[in-house]
Parts: C-alpha cells; structure tokens; sequence
C-alpha cells in the first residue's frame, strides 16, 4: 500500500511536474452522473473513447469507472485502454487525481493528495456526497505503488498549473474563496503551496473566466507553455464578461518575473467567438432527481482553448465548430513545434457538462532518469 509520508515535498527534494514533460501514462474517469451528463451521458462517453483512441496512439491511458459502469467502458473503450474499477461521485479526473510530484536526483514520483470538497463543499460546492471523489488520488497512488503526501489545503487540480522550474501560477477567486481555504490566510495558503508543489513563487491572478462553474480555475484562463512563457485566453469583445478579466490578468503576467527571475513572455490566445449555450432539447435530457439543481436550456457554460490536453508528442485542443478554432489550432503550433496538435470534434459536449479537455485528464509523469 502507499506510504504516507510525515513531510512536504518541498523539504525532501521533491517538485511538482511540468505537463510536457515525459508522461507514463493519462488518466481518466469515465463520465455517467447524471447531474454533468445529459442523455445517460452516452454523448459524452462516444468523446472519452474519441480521446482514448487519440492519446493511446502516443503513450498509455487508464480509464477510472465504477462498478456500474465498468462493463460499459470495457466494451466501448478500445483494448489497449487499460480499464480500473474504483468507486467514484464525478468525472473530473483532473481534479480528483494526485498531484505528482518528481526527485530529479532519484526520478522517483510520489503523490500529493489535496483536499476536495466538490468546489466549494455545503456552501456552492456542486454536488454531494464527495467522499469518493476525496478517495481518487490515495487509491491512484494504491494502484500504482507510490508513496504519498497528504496536504493540509483544499486544492483542486485544475486550480494551479506550473512550470516545473519552481513557479506556480493560480487565483485568489479558488484557492483563497472561504467554501475552500476559510481557516487560512492568502499569505498561508501560498506557504502551503510552495511546500506541496515544491516551489518557491506564487502568481496568483484575481480571478478566473465569469462563466467558469468552479468559480475560476486558472485552466480555462492561462497556462505555461514554457519556463518563462505564457499562454492566456484573450478577447477583443468588450460586451464580453471576460474582457476586463483578461486584461487585469495580462497586466499582472507581463510585469511579472518567475521563480529564476525570467520576465513573463505572454501570448494571447483569442477565445471561442460563440458561447457555449445548452439547448432546450439537452436541458429536458438531464436526470436531476438526485440533485437540488435546475438546469435551463440556454444557460451558458466556460468555452475555452486553454484547456487543452499535453501529452508524449501530442497537444489535444478542444473545437467547438467555431471560427476561431482553426487560429488556436495554429497558436499552439507555435508554442509546441515540436508535437502534434489535434483537435478534438465536439469538445462541447464535454464544456457543457462544466469543463473541457483538460479538466477530464491527468498526467502521471514517467519520473525515472
């Protein structure tokens, strides 16, 4: 079983990874609540076995699903998907799983199991019982033999991204919202960040997208491409709810330095041009006896190109069949040269359910030297 171990990855030579660095394998969980997923969530399967399809051409995926639905996944998901039956409450794999964490001396990899709360627990959080969901990460670290770190800080995956060479970007909107962290500080939280993620910088951002469900994750607004380079969500639509959004968040990263003293290169990424709306048809299609929620045809979910997928050769990018799908597909090609970048048909069925490509994955890095 793994080890919990008494210290922080900080003090015993441990950092959080860079997402394009050498993965072992992606993880995912596969989506059947009925609360994200309309229609039985059979829409949003046919997209995880898109993906699974794509990503296992380039390394190794697993795929989470419950006892109910195991069978289901094995028969839709291809075999050289590896199938693991856990007991799960939601599908955001990006969230629930470990954060990983690297010894550059020894290459060995162990986990960080943050607190989770479903996004903001009894007071916003979306759902409820959570249990399961809090249980993904230790289990993950169970099944693959590694050793863990369990933090004291409510923190979601999607929530900090790094560099891997000591700089952590997130926002005070999540991490710093009482539903997550009301019994620390800004100042505390970030210490804590610093010995969890191993690093030794904290930009934080005020706030994420307005239509973010999370109530702002940094993956739909901004992301490392590089040590020292940005990627963020940019519009020119003043009527937009972003557009001020943006633009406090570009002048706060291109004043900044990072963690070596590198100024910030920033890159615009121009957004979706069209919202992301659920229809009528989609709204009437959701089993919600369970949940106290209301789902509305035209109510308008985070549509962004952020939130894509980096792995061993392949960038992933979700598409909406809009008109700037195509100038994303060619801004990543100029921060990634040297992989392929693939769009994803009909990422929006994974942005209606609440999040995008980014939010369902999680990378474990292959650590060894």
């Amino acid at each position: 079983m793994p080890f919990e171990i008494q210290s922080t990855p900080k003090k015993d030579g441990f950092r959080l990874a860079a997402e394009w660095e050498r993965q072992k394998q992606l993880w995912m969980i596969w989506p059947e609540h009925a609360n994200n997923w309309h229609s039985g969530a059979k829409p949003a399967q046919r997209v995880w076995v898109d993906i699974c399809k794509t990503v296992a051409k380039y390394q190794p995926v697993t795929v989470i699903a419950s006892g109910d639905q195991y069978k289901t996944a094995r028969y839709m998901l291809p075999e050289e998907v590896r199938v693991v039956e856990m007991s799960i409450n939601d599908s955001w794999c990006r969230d629930s799983a470990p954060s990983f964490v690297i010894n550059d001396e020894t290459g060995e990899v162990r986990g960080v199991d943050w607190l989770y709360n479903a996004y903001g627990g009894l007071e916003d959080g979306h759902y409820f019982p959570w249990d399961k969901t809090a249980q993904v990460a230790e289990k993950i670290c169970e099944v693959e033999w590694l050793d863990l770190y369990k933090a004291p800080i409510t923190v979601e995956g999607g929530a900090i991204h790094t560099d891997g060479q000591g700089t952590l970007m997130t926002t005070e909107a999540v991490l710093c919202n009482r539903n997550r962290n009301p019994q620390f500080t800004k100042e505390q939280v970030e210490e804590h960040l610093k010995e969890y993620c191993g690093v030794d910088k904290v930009i934080w951002l005020p706030e994420g997208l307005a239509t973010d469900c999370t109530g702002g994750h940094i993956d739909d607004l901004a992301c490392w491409v590089e040590p020292g380079k940005v990627l963020l969500q940019w519009t020119d639509d003043e009527k937009s709810e972003n557009y001020d959004i943006v633009r406090t968040a570009y002048d706060i990263l291109s004043t900044e330095t990072d963690a070596q003293g590198r100024k910030l290169q920033v890159v615009k990424m121009l957004a979706p041009k069209n919202p992301i709306l659920i229809t009528p048809e989609e709204a009437e299609n959701y089993d919600l006896a369970d949940y106290n929620l209301e789902i509305d045809g035209g109510f308008e979910q985070v549509g962004s190109y952020i939130n894509f997928l980096i792995g061993n050769g392949l960038i992933l990018i979700p598409s909406y069949d809009d008109p700037n799908d195509d100038l994303a597909v060619e801004t990543l090609k100029g921060c990634f040269p040297g992989r392929e970048v693939v769009k994803l048909p009909n990422a929006r069925e994974i942005a209606i359910g609440g999040g995008i490509v980014h939010c369902i994955t999680h990378e474990q890095p292959a650590g060894a030297k």
